[in-house]
């Protein structure tokens, strides 16, 4: 996902508002619950009352907002249809329900591990490769997206070996996996943990390596995007902890660290 698709109101909003207002579906209507939380602020953001900010594209304005319109008129469906309204999962319910670790094996080239602490997952696909971390399940904490490092100092790389184990809280007690790369040019391992920690380790595969970049954003009301990420002395603190500014955007990193759990 690029620019506005990794936070689109519009897409998003339509199949989880179906699958609420249609299915009755709880961890649906839990999830358009926080987008519904969060789009008072979100609509605040320059270009203020705009759905699509980062794109760059008008025309997609439109469609969002159609497409927030069509989610609403599913709401209105529910309500004339005389049901009851949907009760949606308490976050707590939500990520319980949805831990796991699944690897989807070689041809999708994905595993995912969702805990209620994180989102982490390994993209093993020659050309495109990825170590991503969500922690705290903060979609605005680093940059995800698209061909954006994360761990490795590059998507592109070639793979040439793949090596998972996968562990279960019903078989093994635990949730967890541990992923090895064989890279061109040497090793790179990713360990997900129970809590949501994950361990990135590698034998040295290019220069860069332990890439992070933080979303540098103000947005008020916005978990985690309060101004404390862009104020002066967070700067200064940040350059001495080996973070890189990137302009009005976002930090990178590029060494091996622990981010915070939390974002602020």
């Amino acid at each position: 996902m690029v620019a506005d698709r990794e936070h689109l109101y519009g897409r998003d909003v339509i199949p989880l508002a179906f699958l609420a207002q249609v299915f009755g579906d709880r961890a649906a209507a839990r999830c358009e619950l926080a987008l519904a939380e969060r789009l008072e602020a979100y609509q605040a953001y320059p270009p203020q009352y705009r759905l699509a900010k980062f794109s760059g594209e008008p025309k997609y304005e439109p469609e969002a907002r159609a497409e927030l319109a069509i989610s609403y008129l599913l709401h209105e469906w529910r309500a004339r249809s005389g049901q009851a309204p949907v009760r949606p999962l308490s976050q707590r319910e939500l990520f319980g329900q949805a831990s796991g670790v699944t690897d989807y094996g070689s041809g999708p080239g994905l595993v995912s591990h969702q805990s209620p602490g994180a989102w982490s997952g390994v993209v093993s696909k020659s050309g495109f490769v990825k170590f991503a971390w969500q922690p705290a399940h903060d979609n605005w904490l680093f940059a995800l997206s698209g061909t954006t490092p994360m761990f490795l100092p590059s998507t592109g790389v070639k793979i040439t070996g793949r090596s998972v184990v996968t562990y279960s809280l019903p078989r093994d007690g635990f949730d967890g996996s541990a992923s090895l790369l064989t890279l061109d040019h040497g090793y790179a391992g990713f360990t997900t943990l129970p809590s949501g920690a994950v361990v990135y380790a590698t034998s040295g595969t290019a220069s860069g390596e332990g890439h992070l970049e933080v979303r540098n954003l103000a947005m008020p009301g916005m978990p985690g995007l309060d101004p404390c990420r862009t104020r002066p002395w967070r700067r200064r603190r940040a350059r001495r902890r080996g973070w890189t500014w990137r302009g009005a955007s976002s930090w990178s990193r590029t060494r091996c660290c622990s981010p915070p759990a939390r974002p602020g």
